[in-house]
């Protein structure tokens, strides 16, 4: 399989550099400033429009222990239970129907599954693993497998191909240490040949380590377009604060979260990790911790006013546990998250209830 560079995205890590000037094409590049130890109130139901509730059915086959990741068609709901290694198909009000896929290391399995993702269209699931990516149909049935994508983190069907990121690992000539290598690939679905690959960024690490996360979202839509952060996903010494528009293979930076001098320690240590940058037509939603504390931020858009939040997002009129929001795939300025609600009764915990929430526009 013949890999063809076709270019290397052309921002280098100064970008995400705190103490370096952001120099951005786009005149409508967008700074916000945000000062995280100034805290603000804030209602998740005052940003959104409409909510879809759904059950997800409980049975001795389809008990979730926790959703990493959720796709949904008109059809189908699918969701990615990480702790029990399924993905698991439900209909759109929320019956369970099978899980897809096989654990193991045969042609037809994948071993240790990551992530996954659909082609509505093609009616196509891909789940990535260890060493291969494996697609079966809406049936469940084996359509093919590519061998050598490794241990994704995140994958996306878009403009007829599918696009997987990993890391890629490269020893660091002369010392013990590693360079990691954030990498997007774009395969040809019918013959899963590499289109092209855009090595994202590049850090170096002390010694060799794995980093497997599980629930990362890259992408996030509005109605003008497609919106991309790079999760940070290994130890790395930089901010990395911007958010990106997509349009066909470019990035071009959009808007850049400032945390001002207090995103350093006074030993110039990082005392920032961004998790999650999502963006809606109207809001801006992130994730970081600051000096290891959890915090939430939104940032209305419209209205230029921002709410930070430390610790959880707390949302009493869906359930008492605390809520972790996340786009849905293809699909402009809709979100989920869910609720394990306990019934009258009920003593073991439920499968989850999915809300499916459009935000204001």
């Amino acid at each position: 399989m013949k890999i063809s560079h076709t270019g290397i995205l052309a921002i280098a890590l100064t970008l995400w550099c705190l103490s370096c000037e952001q120099t951005p094409k786009e005149e409508s590049f967008q700074v916000i400033n945000i000062s995280p130890t100034e805290t603000s109130s804030f209602e998740l139901e005052s940003i959104i429009d409409s909510t879809e509730e759904i059950k997800l059915e409980e049975t001795d086959e389809s008990l979730i222990g926790n959703i990493t990741k959720l796709e949904r068609t008109d059809e189908f709901i699918f969701v990615f239970d990480a702790r029990n290694q399924k993905i698991m198909q439900f209909d759109r009000s929320g019956k369970y129907i099978k899980s897809i896929g096989k654990i193991g290391e045969g042609p037809e399995e994948i071993a240790m599954p990551t992530t996954f993702t659909v082609d509505a269209e093609k009616r196509h699931i891909y789940i990535g693993g260890m060493r291969k990516i494996v697609v079966y149909d809406f049936e469940g049935n084996l359509v093919r497998y590519f061998s050598g994508f490794n241990i994704p983190t995140y994958m996306y069907v878009r403009d007829n191909a599918l696009e997987v990121f990993r890391t890629e690992t490269q020893k660091v000539e002369g010392t013990s240490g590693y360079y990691k290598i954030p990498t997007r690939y774009r395969i040809d679905t019918s013959s899963g040949n590499i289109i092209d690959s855009l090595q994202l960024t590049k850090s170096s690490i002390d010694k060799q380590m794995m980093f497997l996360v599980t629930d990362a979202n890259y992408y996030s839509e509005t109605s003008k377009g497609l919106n991309f952060y790079l999760t940070i996903l290994f130890p790395e010494p930089l901010v990395r604060d911007t958010l990106y528009n997509v349009a066909g293979t470019e990035l071009t930076p959009s808007l850049k979260l400032d945390f001002g001098k207090e995103a350093l320690t006074e030993d110039d240590s990082r005392a920032i990790s961004i998790r999650s940058i999502f963006r809606s037509d109207r809001y801006l939603l992130a994730k970081y911790f600051y000096q290891n504390k959890q915090h939430h931020f939104f940032y209305d858009l419209k209205q230029q006013k921002g709410y930070n939040i430390k610790g959880e997002i707390n949302a009493e009129h869906y359930g008492d546990d605390p809520i972790r929001i996340y786009p849905i795939a293809h699909e402009a300025n809709t979100f989920y998250f869910y609720q394990k609600k306990l019934e009258k009764g009920q003593i073991e915990e439920p499968n989850p209830t999915i809300y499916f929430v459009k935000l204001k526009p």
